[in-house]
């Protein structure tokens, strides 16, 4: 997959569909302007889940997103 983006905690990919990406979140965490890093594992698998969550609420509540659904953990 070719990388559009990638910051501290996702990395966005272009998707097999033009008009779609792929959003990898991380298990990583910075503090004090990128000075201290971790990586609690499980941290990205929680942060897509809740990111997940959210939409479909969103989507419940027919607030209209840009979200499709979850692939995988992270």
């Amino acid at each position: 997959m070719e990388v559009i983006t990638e910051g501290k905690v996702k990395t966005v990919y272009q998707g097999d569909d033009a008009d779609r990406v792929i959003i990898e979140y991380h298990d990583k965490v910075t503090a004090g302007n990128g000075e201290m890093v971790d990586h609690p594992l499980g941290k990205g698998s929680l942060c897509c889940s809740i990111s997940s969550i959210i939409f479909e609420k969103l989507s419940k509540e027919l607030i209209p997103t840009h979200y499709i659904n979850m692939v995988g953990a992270n």
